[in-house]
């Protein structure tokens, strides 16, 4: 009797914890669904699709905003560009091609896996493996210094002749695998070498390997024309911005996806079903490199999968484009995880966090003030920097912008008369005005740093 007593109240406790959990896990959804509806009403997004995965599988999804300014509802059949978290899957599609084809290994040199013409440096003659390229180690920049980064298009033309031209240029400053830095170029250069290998695009390499097995619907390079209607605009700000191709950098960033595919890719990814996959997950799962300089979010990093731990082990990565964002992390310790995709280009990481782990907090929705139009006119100029560099503030329809010379203008917005801060990336401005109210300089505060630049007495075009 005792026995089936002492079951019956563990029975209960159980039961009354998991309540408590879900309970929590609810709080916490609705608590992102708010601060997701502050976020659009400050137009900071135009609209956001949301899906977390609890440790049972369970999948809750959170749908706010439109598809564009005053357009149809975003719905989970909404395409949103994922940027950067394609290199998740170009990373896997690696891993199963070292699972089937014995002759390469993560430890393989690159070059001759690719096609005729590419020639990759070496440093004092280490070169470049397979693994470097996967892992952001390779010790290539982040983007090639041939890339026209002032086009709102920037990588539509960037094709072999150009990637070619710049690796051959390219002196390495350190050993390949001695130290991380986050790399498109490695990464398109892995994609290059699956297609090579493969004789396929990197589309349909995707499309075979990893697309088709796991039976997602909605995620591709190529927008057909039916399923235009409902592919969501990307927005700069407030402002309708230009739609991302990627040529041969498509293995970085050029995926498109609705938040129902991204769920199933999310929970393959936490092996909570058995896949054709699962061995190739695991495989690219695993820590590969320990990041020695740690910083935000940096603890070790495996095939495009970049790892923090802070209360829990956090497995995530990003991703931007010219005018959306996007975030998928699991947390290893409670096998929970969540994707959050925006058609705009405002941080979100503290959202997708938040669900992950107790340790992080929500970001309070800054509120935007309204100053005269008058004001802002007498901040409009260029702000010289140094002979090279030049700030340029314009105004359009009653919103401040800020640019750096041989860069896009950014949105910035009023918290005083002075001062503005930047919703897209940490970054604020603050003018300085005289005893007669003439403006004359400018100090750009990003990265704990003061940059100040002196207003030029004649306005700029620019």
């Amino acid at each position: 009797m005792r026995s089936l007593l002492r079951r019956f109240l563990c029975g209960c406790l159980v039961g009354l914890f998991l309540s408590t959990v879900a309970l929590a896990q609810t709080d916490k959804l609705e608590k992102v669904r708010q601060s997701v509806g502050q976020h659009i009403a400050e137009n900071e997004f135009i609209g956001a699709a949301i899906a977390y995965i609890d440790s049972s599988g369970q999948a809750s999804f959170i749908l706010d905003g439109t598809q564009k300014k005053g357009g149809q509802a975003v719905d989970k059949k909404t395409i949103f560009e994922l940027g950067s978290i394609t290199k998740v899957f170009t990373a896997l599609a690696v891993a199963d091609f070292l699972g089937r084809d014995k002759e390469v290994r993560l430890d393989s040199k690159a070059e001759p896996l690719l096609p005729e013409g590419y020639q990759l440096p070496e440093y004092k003659g280490k070169g470049i493996t397979l693994q470097h390229l996967v892992t952001h180690t390779s010790a290539l920049p982040q983007i090639p210094d041939n890339l026209p980064v002032s086009s709102a298009n920037p990588y539509a033309s960037y094709g072999d002749s150009l990637f070619q031209s710049y690796l051959v240029d390219t002196e390495l400053s350190r050993a390949p695998g001695s130290q991380f830095q986050y790399s498109n170029s490695g990464m398109a250069l892995a994609g290059r070498i699956l297609e090579h290998q493969s004789d396929q695009s990197f589309e349909q390499i995707i499309k075979n390997k990893i697309v088709g097995p796991l039976q997602m619907q909605d995620t591709f390079v190529q927008i057909s024309p039916e399923d235009s209607a409902r592919f969501a605009q990307g927005h700069l700000g407030s402002e309708p911005a230009e739609y991302w191709n990627f040529n041969v950098f498509a293995p970085a960033g050029a995926l498109r996806s609705t938040i129902v595919d991204m769920a199933t890719f999310l929970s393959a990814q936490m092996s909570n079903t058995e896949t054709t996959l699962s061995s190739a997950i695991k495989r690219s799962q695993q820590p590969l490199h320990d990041i020695q300089n740690k910083g935000p979010r940096l603890d070790k990093v495996g095939m495009g999968w970049i790892y923090e731990t802070r209360k829990d082990t956090i497995m995530w990565h990003n991703g931007q484009t010219g005018g959306f964002r996007s975030f998928m992390g699991i947390n290893t310790e409670t096998n929970s995880g969540v994707v959050v995709l925006i058609n705009g280009t405002a941080p979100i990481a503290d959202i997708a966090l938040y669900l992950l782990d107790a340790d992080f907090e929500l970001k309070e929705v800054q509120k935007n003030i309204s100053l005269p139009v008058e004001t802002l006119k007498k901040y409009v100029g260029e702000y010289k920097v140094t002979n090279q560099i030049s700030y340029f503030v314009t105004l359009q329809d009653k919103q401040l912008y800020f640019r750096v010379s041989g860069q896009q203008k950014i949105p910035f917005y009023p918290k005083s008369k002075k001062r503005f801060y930047c919703k897209l990336i940490p970054a604020e401005i603050e003018f300085s005005v005289d005893s007669t109210g003439t403006v004359k300089r400018v100090t750009l505060f990003q990265n704990g740093r003061e940059f100040k630049a002196q207003k030029l007495q004649k306005d700029s075009k620019n």
